[in-house]
């Protein structure tokens, strides 16, 4: 058996990715497959781009391959679990289904052992022999179990990677958490102390002879103190572990503490917040402190997305059979359609690593889940997104 081959000194750099031939290069006929072809798989296993993923590689061999066997195409499909099947062709030719391409009249198949299905194909029109063809094939085969494990260790370790720098910024933010649960807690001292002595001018200076514009600025300050002294308390007891005890409270007022947590950044968004809440879909049963977290980790979602000085918060509520429905819906960027499905899942983020973990929507949907409710994210008609948190009514 001879086919047509390239000569043999030459590196796997240099063997075609088709089954043309080099210009100006001279045929030989020889043994097939020929002795260097060995060596030659060996360093195309070497040389293939593990890091850039399994198709990629794979990628590769096949048109190493190619070059050894003119007037063929070559292919490879596979189904990885938790991936998409996918199938390789070399040349890009052939039917989706059956056989490469009709223009060939003889196909062989090789069976890749590979934990999930795979298969080889090599089709052609030359009349080789089968034992021949199968020692290419087997040994292709090996190679791409090689090349396989190669990219996935590869991609093991770059995930791996991954996580741990989105653990670590984790860990960052919730240490400055505590540091700044601590400060709030040691802020509670001056604000009180400011509080008395401001309560105690301002009625002085209502007995003695002040002018109106004092006693208003006197008026100012207490208010001031105690809008301050009721945030660092109530911050406080956010930041506290929640308990694991269910009480019944207002849905509302949640919502209402959270928009208070967020002030600073709505007003850094420049956005206006559009209230409609209806009495019927207010009553809620299960830890507050808990809800409340699943509601600034979705306004503060729709401040980063929305447009600066131009954004739109509506936070809607109302009874939907068993359920209390709450829409909150913005008018920033959206979401993209390839990522939509993606959202929930833990460390899953289109932020850069100084932006965000991509574990904000995780936990509000584990907070959620635990109050046996649930969250589903709408595209809206026109610019922005949706989501709807249902909980069921005390």
């Amino acid at each position: 058996m001879t086919v047509p081959l390239r000569h043999q000194d030459s590196r796997v750099s240099d063997v075609p990715t088709s089954c043309e031939m080099l210009s100006g290069e001279t045929a030989i006929m020889t043994t097939f497959p020929p002795p260097s072809w060995g060596h030659q798989l060996q360093q195309a296993v070497l040389e293939a781009p593990c890091s850039q993923g399994i198709p990629v590689a794979a990628q590769h061999l096949l048109q190493f391959a190619s070059g050894w066997v003119p007037e063929c195409s070559l292919s490879l499909s596979m189904s990885p679990p938790q991936r998409a099947m996918f199938a390789l062709r070399v040349p890009p030719m052939g039917h989706p289904q059956g056989a490469l391409s009709a223009d060939f009249s003889r196909e062989y198949v090789e069976v890749v052992r590979l934990p999930w299905p795979a298969e080889l194909r090599l089709a052609t029109h030359l009349d080789l022999v089968q034992s021949e063809v199968e020692v290419l094939l087997h040994d292709l085969a090996s190679a791409l179990v090689v090349v396989v494990r190669l990219a996935m260790a590869s991609e093991t370790e770059q995930e791996n990677a991954r996580l741990l720098r989105q653990l670590g910024q984790a860990e960052k933010l919730a240490s400055i958490g505590r540091l700044a649960a601590s400060t709030l807690h040691e802020l509670n001292n001056p604000l009180s102390t400011i509080l008395a002595y401001s309560e105690y001018l301002r009625r002085k200076a209502e007995r003695a002879p002040l002018a109106a514009e004092d006693v208003e600025r006197l008026r100012r300050i207490q208010e001031a103190a105690e809008r301050m002294r009721w945030l660092t308390r109530n911050l406080t007891d956010y930041a506290r572990p929640s308990g694991e005890v269910f009480h019944e409270f207002s849905l509302t007022e949640v919502i209402e503490q959270a928009l208070a947590f967020c002030e600073h950044p709505i007003a850094e968004a420049g956005a206006l917040v559009v209230r409609r809440f209806e009495a019927s879909a207010d009553r809620v049963r299960g830890v507050r402190g808990e809800l409340t977290q699943v509601f600034v980790n979705l306004i503060l979602n729709a401040c980063h997305a929305m447009p600066r000085g131009q954004g739109q918060l509506r936070i809607q509520t109302r009874s939907e059979g068993a359920f209390c429905e709450v829409r909150l819906r913005d008018n920033g960027h959206g979401v993209e359609a390839q990522h939509a499905p993606h959202i929930f899942e833990p460390f899953y983020t289109t932020k850069s690593a100084s932006d965000g973990t991509g574990l904000g929507l995780s936990i509000v949907r584990s907070l959620l889940e635990r109050h046996h409710g649930f969250i589903e994210f709408c595209t809206p008609e026109g610019p922005g997104a949706e989501f709807v948190v249902r909980l069921p009514q005390a």
